[in-house]
C-alpha cells in the first residue's frame, strides 16, 4: 500500500471565501470582488498539472503576433513569478 502524504494549512474565513494561510491574501479577494468586467473579456481556464505555463506561452504569442523576440523577456520573468491575470488591452 502506497503512504498518503497529507499537508496541514490553516484555513482561514473570509468574505465567504476560505483562504490558506500564508498563500493567499485577503486583499486578492477585494481585488477580485472589485473587478469590473467587461463584454470583451476573455477568460482561459485550465486544470492544474494540466499545461497550464503552455497555454500562457500561447497567449503570450498570440499578443505578440507570433513575435518571439518580444516575448523571450516575458519569457524569463514568467519563471519567475506565476502571471495569473494577462491584460490583453
Amino acid at each position: 500500500m502506497m503512504a498518503v502524504e497529507t499537508c496541514e494549512y490553516e484555513l482561514v474565513p473570509y468574505r465567504g471565501f476560505t483562504l490558506i494561510n500564508g498563500i493567499h491574501d485577503p486583499d486578492d479577494v477585494d481585488q477580485i470582488q472589485d473587478l469590473e468586467i467587461r463584454d470583451s473579456d476573455v477568460f482561459v481556464v485550465t486544470y492544474p498539472k494540466s499545461g497550464t505555463i503552455w497555454m500562457q506561452q500561447i497567449l503570450l504569442l498570440l499578443e505578440a503576433k507570433g513575435d518571439l523576440a518580444a516575448i523571450s523577456r516575458l519569457n524569463t520573468l514568467s519563471s519567475s513569478f506565476n502571471a495569473d491575470l494577462i491584460p490583453l488591452d
